[in-house]
């Protein structure tokens, strides 16, 4: 990520088992991202939560892992967690749109 700031990078899977070292990558890299795909399986999703509602409201996105997840249940799943204020948009959608330069 440093050395190619114009890369733009996505972390998968909210960079699974590595909760706290994923979540300092994201934030230290302005091109890096992370999707929260396949989300049921963190055991840590108040942890990410917690970075999401705040420092990382603009670098996160929704994955749905199809086809190990059905859409429907991923966004079931979206559905029962707590976002701070504007954070559930830019989640699902406005994060997505701008990482994917869809103006």
């Amino acid at each position: 990520a440093a050395h190619f700031p114009e890369l733009k990078i996505v972390m998968s899977h909210a960079g699974w088992n590595y909760p706290y070292e994923a979540l300092s990558v994201v934030f230290r890299h302005e091109n890096v991202y992370m999707d929260i795909s396949d989300m049921h399986m963190i055991m840590w999703m108040d942890v990410l939560l917690k970075a999401i509602n705040t420092q990382l409201a603009d670098k996160v996105f929704f994955g749905s892992a199809h086809p190990f997840m059905p859409l429907a249940e991923a966004l079931d799943m979206m559905a029962g967690y707590e976002f701070a204020d504007g954070v559930r948009e830019k989640v699902m959608y406005e994060n997505a749109r701008k990482f994917l330069e869809l103006d």
